[in-house]
């Protein structure tokens, strides 16, 4: 397994929900963390990726700090997408610790 490093933007609760019709639609969180990724040119490109996860509180003492959190990588329309497991809990990462996304490995 992946793992993902970044830094905590948001934790978003998204309550349960009944729709016009009547259907219920279950309430979910998620968290959205910032990444580095080193592009070709070694310059960084900062993206934003937001994980569905089932133990919101775990993320929010971590707001603006950066953590780390094993993820699976799978191909979605094209693209390279990202899955948490749902109750997995975020570890903290020491500030010289972090690598950007394609990082080349030292020699």
């Amino acid at each position: 397994m992946l793992r993902l490093e970044g830094k905590v933007l948001s934790v978003i609760r998204h309550d349960t929900r009944t729709d016009k019709q009547g259907k219920t639609y279950e309430g979910y969180s998620q968290v959205q963390l910032q990444v580095e990724e080193l592009l070709d040119n070694d310059q960084l490109r900062y993206g934003i990726h937001t994980l569905t996860t089932a133990v919101p509180d775990a993320f929010d003492k971590f707001m603006g700090q950066m953590i780390s959190v094993p993820v699976r990588a799978y191909v979605k329309a094209g693209s390279l997408a990202l899955t948490m497991p749902q109750t997995q809990l975020p570890s903290l990462v020491s500030s010289h610790a972090a690598v950007p996304i394609g990082a080349k490995a030292a020699a």
